[in-house]
């Protein structure tokens, strides 16, 4: 997966889901990779449906995760726009997701083809 489909694809599944995949634990909200109902963060999305579910992958970073030895090697490749994407799930608000795509898609040379 080169960038461009890896921006493509979380920001089209992003602005598509509308909310965070996270949950509350102790009283402290958690972004998750999978979450409730089907959601999936930035992250998440690009996760295969076989990794995702062993479980193992909770509270990993997405450094650590994208420096797995079972992670695709187009995740090391690409792991700076792997974070300012998750970035984007984690610390803007749903209705700021658009806005703060563009500024990714800017800082790393990609085309917006979203409207």
């Amino acid at each position: 997966m080169n960038a461009q489909e890896i921006f493509d694809k979380v920001a089209a599944h992003l602005l598509a889901q509308g909310i965070r995949s996270n949950m509350r634990c102790d009283g402290v909200t958690q972004c998750l990779y999978r979450g409730p109902a089907g959601t999936c963060c930035a992250v998440g999305v690009l996760i295969e449906d076989d990794l995702a579910d062993t479980g193992d992958r909770l509270g990993l970073s997405v450094w650590a995760l994208a420096n797995r030895a079972d992670s695709p090697q187009w995740m090391r490749d690409h792991v700076l726009l792997l974070k300012s994407l998750q970035c984007v799930h984690d610390v803007q608000p749903p209705n700021r997701w658009a806005i703060a795509l563009r500024i990714v898609a800017g800082e790393h040379e990609l085309e917006v083809n979203f409207v």
